[in-house]
């Protein structure tokens, strides 16, 4: 919710193409393991090998991707990093 309320409120973050990336792998990974909970609660234990292994394995995937692109917003493009510093003086 952190990240949807950033991405929301601030125009520069709407303006990277690393935040879409972010977002949308950030939603389809959830998605994904609705879906995935959504069918082990109705199947039970039949769904988990294999389908249930493999959404799980795509989401894992996912979220480092989605990790990695967050990392290269903060750390490139200095989204939600405040340039001003203090000196304490």
């Amino acid at each position: 919710m952190a990240g949807l309320t950033d991405f929301l409120g601030d125009r520069r973050i709407r303006s990277l193409n690393a935040a879409w990336h972010h977002l949308i792998g950030n939603v389809t990974a959830v998605l994904i393991e609705l879906v995935n909970l959504w069918q082990r609660l109705d199947k039970g234990p039949d769904f988990v090998l294999p389908t249930g292994l493999i959404l799980s394995a795509i989401v894992t995937l996912l979220l480092l991707y989605n990790g990695w692109r967050g990392w290269e917003m903060v750390y490139r493009s200095h989204a939600g990093v405040s340039d001003d510093t203090e000196t304490g003086d």
